[in-house]
């Protein structure tokens, strides 16, 4: 693996980890029981702080399954992640019941603020298509024109 030298060379320092990278062939199951075990406990300024795993990134590429091992043995202190291998992940997964695992759904295009800019975009569409009239296409915002004949449709 290209990324296997900066991968462990990263964990071997790094009482924080953060997953951040695409889900490819070379990233799935990058993070595994062997690679966690290498997390110091220690800082560099030598202050015992344990071993923290975030996932970020996509499910696949943190082995979930070695993640609840190294809870339970302690190489990792917490794991935190909004993706898992499977979405939703089951609700009997181990994962769901470790302590030392917090977890949130991957949801950041969903606050309030997005959620609205969403709907008003929907219903500004939606008024121009009921505008229609004549024959001709109606241009909407963000270069979508909308012909009856065959729907919205990208320019």
């Amino acid at each position: 693996m290209a990324s296997d030298g900066l991968c462990i060379a990263s964990l071997i320092r790094c009482t924080h980890v953060a997953v951040l990278c695409s889900l490819t062939e070379e990233t799935r199951g990058l993070v595994d029981r062997r690679r966690m075990a290498l997390m110091p406990k220690k800082g560099l300024d030598g202050t015992l702080c344990g071993a923290h795993l975030f996932n970020l990134a996509r499910g696949g590429i943190v082995v979930e399954a070695d993640v609840v091992s190294a809870l339970a043995t302690g190489d990792l202190s917490t794991y935190a992640a909004d993706v898992f291998e499977q979405e939703p992940p089951p609700t009997n997964s181990p994962l769901l019941r470790c302590a030392g695992f917090n977890g949130t759904p991957h949801v950041g295009a969903a606050t309030l603020e997005a959620q609205a800019r969403v709907g008003t975009q929907i219903a500004t569409n939606v008024l121009a298509a009921l505008s229609y009239n004549g024959g001709r296409s109606a241009e909407l915002p963000d270069g979508i024109v909308c012909d009856p004949r065959r729907g919205p449709l990208g320019k």
